[in-house]
């Protein structure tokens, strides 16, 4: 096993890039494992990650369901070829589509429909959402996850990593996604006939002494340092700008190494008829 870099904040390292990545989905992965009977109950058994990446919050939860298959969807088909390459390795009963979760999904009926930092890069999220709850069976389960739309950032007051996170939406707002998703969330599944919908605010820890705080802080600018060129191409501010914006938030963190959080909302909702 490689050695984990004593520096989370190098960018444009593949290894270190790598570490931050299994890193975060680590966090996310200990939440979906803590809280997956409470959320989704205990039958279980076809699960449909939605923008699965490289599979590991997928992994995460069809850990809790040995018995399930897991079918995963993502427009990467870079990450789609590790995601199947992780199954395979692993023995796991599981397989991944390519496509868009805004124009189809894979045919099926699903028991959970995980969607982890997903929706609000979604433009078309309304019919998304339909797409989602026709895919559910009856009695399944929608479990979303993604930045709190009023105060998500606001728990790490650093002026720069302010900056970055204005540019980030900026960007975000230009391509149409809805920031603002999971406010309005609810709402949206109410509306389609869910039920029993469980609204709550998670803060994970961001930067200070801890790993996965360290961890956190670098996974978000490290990926904005790696997008800068897309970022400046959706903003009037120029890659040098955003990649000096990036080091200062980096140099800062292993100068003063003060904690905060980044607040996510979770919700979860039942299909009826079980």
């Amino acid at each position: 096993m490689a050695e984990h870099s004593a520096n989370s904040y190098i960018f444009g390292d593949p290894l270190v890039d790598r570490q931050r990545l299994d890193a975060i989905a680590n966090v996310y992965g200990e939440h979906i494992r803590r809280h997956a009977y409470d959320y989704v109950g205990k039958q279980v058994k076809r699960i449909l990650d939605l923008g699965c990446g490289e599979g590991q919050l997928g992994f995460a939860l069809l850990g809790m369901y040995p018995d399930a298959e897991l079918v995963g969807i993502d427009r990467d088909e870079r990450a789609l070829t590790q995601a199947r390459k992780s199954a395979q390795e692993r023995g796991l009963n599981a397989s991944f589509v390519q496509g868009d979760i805004q124009n189809s999904l894979p045919a099926g009926s699903y028991d959970v429909a995980l969607a982890f930092t997903v929706l609000e890069h979604v433009p078309h999220y309304q019919h998304a959402l339909d797409l989602i709850i026709a895919a559910l069976a009856p009695g399944g389960h929608i479990w979303v996850q993604d930045i709190a739309s009023a105060d998500g950032f606001d728990g790490y007051p650093n002026p720069d990593f302010q900056r970055a996170v204005n540019i980030y939406l900026q960007a975000m707002q230009a391509l149409g996604n809805n920031m603002y998703i999971m406010d309005e969330l609810p709402a949206l599944l109410a509306e389609r006939g869910m039920a029993e919908i469980k609204n709550e605010a998670i803060d994970y820890a961001v930067g200070g002494s801890t790993q996965d705080g360290q961890y956190m802080l670098a996974n978000i600018v490290g990926g904005l340092y790696a997008a800068r060129g897309f970022l400046s191409k959706m903003t009037d501010v120029s890659e040098v700008e955003i990649a000096q914006v990036m080091d200062r938030i980096a140099d800062d963190a292993l100068l003063n190494n003060k904690p905060g959080y980044l607040r996510a909302m979770n919700v979860v909702a039942h299909k009826a008829g079980s």
